[in-house]
């Protein structure tokens, strides 16, 4: 896993921006507020500055498919390590009663 905890939390409130840059490879407006988010965290998890321009479409997209690409990576090794470490049990479903005893009228 690369993204911390709070890392990933903070990367899952733009989970559809990214899944549309990824899929589509097309640009949902995450804003400035959005951008000072995920540049930084982008940053650590590639171990480099990443220069972008909040007026360039291209750079935005850019990285939205590269963090993308990383989020839903680690969001599967997330998933998968949890459901090999706590399995679920098998869910019982109630039957119906076979040996029902009916009443007859006398």
């Amino acid at each position: 896993m690369k993204l911390t905890q709070e890392e990933f939390a903070a990367v899952a409130i733009y989970e559809k921006e990214l899944q549309v840059a990824v899929r589509s490879k097309y640009l949902r407006n995450v804003g400035r507020s959005g951008l000072a988010v995920l540049v930084p965290i982008y940053e650590r998890v590639r171990g480099a500055r990443y220069p972008v321009n909040p007026n360039c479409a291209a750079c935005i997209l850019g990285l939205l498919e590269r963090l993308g690409a990383i989020y839903f990576a680690d969001k599967e090794e997330r998933r998968q390590s949890e459901t090999a470490t706590d399995p679920q049990p098998a869910a019982e479903i109630p039957g119906r009663r076979r040996n029902r005893q009916t009443r007859t009228r006398d």
